[in-house]
């Protein structure tokens, strides 16, 4: 397997030596303030969110986008319209742009795998069974606000706090809360969700 690109927000370190290991032809950092703090040894050079962006355009056989919060809307976007086969791990792109993303996969080049843990668990359940056999499904939230409430707290929190997680970063034009995300990842009137 060849690596053609790389890309990270702002651990500069990390990203020389990957650079390094898996010499890539092309490395982008998000934070283009720290790029003197990168050894691109060859790699071609790309910053910021148009660097994304390219990075997300080559030709490749699989774009894998981790990227954290809002940055990695864009480059997930841009993989889609190229028609690129997208192994997702960045669930806010979904939270943000699910029915966009929708659009784009039912004109038929793009292909989406979920790789991020309830997404990728999601994924392969329903690819073995038959939509007839779904009855409903069930998405539970792990973090935010409540992650360390003892079940007695649990009992009384009523979903109005589940708006008060400060866990995910959304940006500033479209910033939607948990109970809107477990809403669009539970898929309409066969899916609910447990705060």
């Amino acid at each position: 397997m060849e690596v053609y690109g790389l890309a990270c927000r702002e651990n500069t370190g990390l990203f020389s030596a990957q650079i390094k290991k898996f010499k890539p032809t092309y490395a982008c950092l998000f934070d283009a303030a720290r790029a003197g703090k990168v050894e691109f040894r060859g790699a071609k050079k790309l910053t910021g969110p148009e660097g994304m962006k390219e990075l997300a355009r080559v030709d490749a056989d699989m774009i894998v986008n981790a990227l954290p919060g809002s940055i990695g809307l864009e480059p997930t976007l841009e993989a889609l319209k190229g028609g690129r086969r997208l192994a997702l791990a960045n669930k806010e792109s979904l939270v943000m742009a699910g029915r966009v993303i929708r659009k784009l996969l039912k004109k038929g080049r793009a292909g989406l795998i979920p790789v991020d843990s309830e997404h990728s668990a999601l994924y392969q359940l329903l690819n073995c069974i038959e939509p007839s056999e779904l009855q409903s499904l069930t998405l539970t939230a792990s973090g935010g606000p409540f992650r360390k409430h003892t079940k007695a707290q649990l009992r009384m929190v009523s979903s109005d706090r589940s708006d008060e997680t400060p866990y995910v970063e959304y940006g500033q034009e479209n910033n939607p809360r948990l109970r809107h995300a477990g809403q669009q990842g539970a898929g309409g009137d066969r899916g609910e969700m447990a705060l």
